[in-house]
């Protein structure tokens, strides 16, 4: 059998994808954009099995460098002749491709999301998802909840589509800087990870420092991540940053400290208002860290409450507080959850 796997974005994941697929097929072509980080590319195993190839990218969607990308995409594949193809839906370049392909080969559509999240509407993301369920054999979404809503909201027949947890991922870059246990917990740390958009609920996190800082009065919240923060938790919440209780890094965080701020934290919490699922949780089950997450999307069926973490309602700053307190006054508790959860991620997510 031989197998394209075609993806523009979501660079470490589609790889060690690619690798495990390479393992049980006779053929594999990995399709990437030219502008992939090398970093990435040094973790495809090639081999007899498995061939890369970086397709050109516009950095620009001007109408002339579109056509030299999807032609160029599309001869590597008919020379290929693959018997099946496997998509990330991630690219407004997949609304051009997916008639043309469909109507030779079979394709299967990884969908990450159901649709933009709040805040971060866009057109040619609708468009994106709504090609990939029009033109794809079978669509493969990461939790059962997706799957459900999937088929009740848009209704996809059941039979299309495959319910697949996210595996681990976006771990290795961080694990790479990793300086063992030379890097000590800063007691009382919490950590929000990541862009910083409306959907994430951080401003509920915000609101819950009063009650957290209450009990345990040194406590410290780090935000880490680029984005517009007066967008995201509003014009209300902004000034309670300046408090000492806060650390704000508001921009992007490279791996090598990104790596520096797990093994620093106590607990790593996740108040988003919607979702589908999260690539934060992974390195925090990585660095052995426990999760406070919101019930939103697929996060619970990958985080086991009260085992690798707890789960509570989104939009509760006062649930939110009461779990990270609760963690924060009992070391032994994080500990185990910390070891539960890096088993987890070995297991059940590898």
């Amino acid at each position: 059998m031989k197998v394209v796997c075609l993806s523009f974005w979501y660079y470490d994941y589609t790889i060690q994808l690619a690798n495990s697929i390479a393992k049980h097929v006779d053929k594999l072509m990995l399709l990437l954009p030219s502008c992939t980080p090398k970093e990435y590319l040094d973790g495809v195993i090639k081999n007899g099995s498995l061939e890369l190839y970086c397709f050109t990218h516009p950095k620009r969607y001007v109408h002339r460098k579109l056509l030299v990308s999807i032609k160029e995409i599309l001869r590597k594949i008919k020379d290929f002749n693959p018997d099946l193809i496997h998509i990330q839906a991630s690219n407004p370049l997949i609304c051009l491709l997916l008639p043309l392909i469909k109507r030779r080969f079979p394709v299967i559509t990884e969908l990450h999301d159901l649709r933009p999240h709040v805040g971060e509407e866009s057109f040619f993301y609708e468009m994106v998802l709504s090609f990939s369920r029009k033109y794809s054999d079978k669509i493969i979404v990461h939790g059962q909840r997706m799957k459900e809503e999937l088929v009740r909201e848009f209704g996809i027949n059941g039979n299309k589509v495959s319910s697949i947890i996210l595996a681990e991922h976006e771990v290795k870059p961080f694990l790479k800087y990793c300086k063992g246990d030379g890097v000590q917990e800063d007691n009382n740390t919490i950590l929000f990870f990541g862009r910083i958009v409306k959907y994430k609920g951080l401003r509920y996190l915000i609101e819950a420092e009063g009650i957290i800082t209450k009990e345990i009065p040194d406590a410290k919240i780090i935000i880490a991540g680029n984005g517009d923060l007066r967008k995201a938790v509003g014009d209300d919440l902004i000034k309670m940053l300046k408090k000492k209780s806060f650390i704000v890094i508001n921009r992007f965080i490279p791996y090598s400290e990104g790596a520096k701020l797990f093994q620093k934290c106590s607990l790593v919490v996740l108040p988003y208002i919607e979702g589908s699922q999260s690539g934060v949780i992974y390195p925090a089950y990585a660095f052995k860290k426990p999760v406070v997450v919101t019930d939103v999307g697929s996060l619970p069926e990958i985080v086991d409450n009260g085992i690798t973490g707890f789960v509570v309602a989104p939009r509760d700053s006062k649930a939110l507080a009461e779990k990270i307190i609760l963690l924060l006054e009992n070391w032994k508790l994080r500990k185990k959850m910390g070891e539960n959860a890096y088993k987890k991620l070995k297991t059940d997510l590898s």
